[in-house]
């Protein structure tokens, strides 16, 4: 069991009808989210959109359930909206009936002038930008200075790290998030893909919400 739970113990990260469609989404997402679950009403297609890391997706669809507060969550998707290594290691296990690519986005700090100037960030624990961050920073930083991050950093479960950026506290996040709290940020060079994904055995109602998603332009 994967548990999320965190300081605002909140279920923001659920967005819509239980008995909807369920899309899983990559939590850097979550300015999009309302949009989306709006856009799927409209076409009257009850949606569930669930924000979450990329690491507590793949868990979830290979079946560890996911703790928030007091509640567990046992929910397969019928669509992902995920990192492109997701998604090959759902092609490798044959479970995909069609993705695509939808968009792509940055990797940034913000709150500094140079990605050295603290060890002390704020970053995800469970999501891929963890690794490229990390990789990053080893890289311009040397591993001595990379140890004290790892010791010294908080490690965000959901997306409570907005907070913290917004108050200027060094974080990391991805591009669009940055743009969209408008924080100045400093890009570290590294593009994450990011596919959209049908499951096997969809209902035809699952597969018009797919086809909606993949040719919107909120992506």
């Amino acid at each position: 069991m994967i548990d999320v739970t965190n300081n605002y113990d909140t279920l923001e990260d659920l967005i819509g009808d239980i008995n909807g469609v369920k899309i899983f989404m990559n939590y850097n997402f979550w300015h999009r989210a309302k949009r989306i679950h709006d856009m799927l009403t409209d076409q009257l297609i009850k949606s569930l959109i669930l924000l979450f890391p990329s690491e507590v997706i793949i868990r979830h669809i290979f079946g560890d359930k996911v703790k928030i507060g007091n509640l567990i969550l046992d929910l397969p998707p019928n669509i992902v909206i995920v990192p492109y290594y997701v998604i090959k290691t759902l092609k490798e296990w044959d479970l995909l009936l069609h993705n695509e690519k939808i968009a792509e986005d940055g990797v940034v700090v913000v709150n500094v002038n140079n990605i050295c100037d603290s060890a002390e960030y704020v970053y995800p624990a469970y999501d891929y930008i963890a690794r490229v961050f990390e990789q990053h920073y080893l890289a311009n930083c040397g591993i001595d200075k990379l140890e004290k991050l790892k010791y010294s950093s908080i490690r965000t479960k959901l997306r409570e790290g907005i907070d913290a950026a917004s108050k200027g506290k060094p974080s990391v996040m991805y591009k669009s998030e940055a743009e969209y709290l408008k924080l100045s940020y400093v890009e570290l060079k590294a593009k994450v893909d990011f596919y959209i994904g049908l499951f096997k055995n969809s209902s035809k109602q699952t597969i018009n919400a797919y086809e909606i998603l993949r040719k919107s332009k909120i992506f």
